[in-house]
């Protein structure tokens, strides 16, 4: 679908991907079980573009006119993470990960 130009987007209504409801295990399943779409992608199919399908126009993004909500990400070099590395943490929850929800 991704190839074919559409809007692919994740979100939580049912178990039939995963057996929780929750959008971090639906990124965890997509990002198993397609490693070709990478971290980024993912997190934008989890943001953007969902806000973008369900006609949010102005949410999903850290832009001038745009009402994003914000998750901060406390990073100990953020210099030397590489962001592909950070998401990837982020999404395996390979390490515990300090942050903060802003709306």
């Amino acid at each position: 679908l991704l190839s074919a130009g559409l809007d692919v987007c994740i979100g939580t209504d049912s178990l039939a991907s995963n057996d929780q409801i929750s959008i971090w295990e639906e990124i965890k399943t997509i990002y198993t079980y397609y490693p070709n779409i990478s971290p980024e992608e993912i997190l934008k199919m989890a943001t953007f573009t969902g806000a973008k399908v369900l006609g949010y126009d102005k949410m999903g993004a850290i832009l001038a006119g745009y009402n994003p909500n914000i998750l901060v990400i406390e990073i100990k070099d953020p210099l030397k993470e590489k962001s592909e590395e950070v998401i990837r943490s982020l999404i395996n929850a390979e390490r515990e990960i300090k942050f903060r929800f802003y709306v």
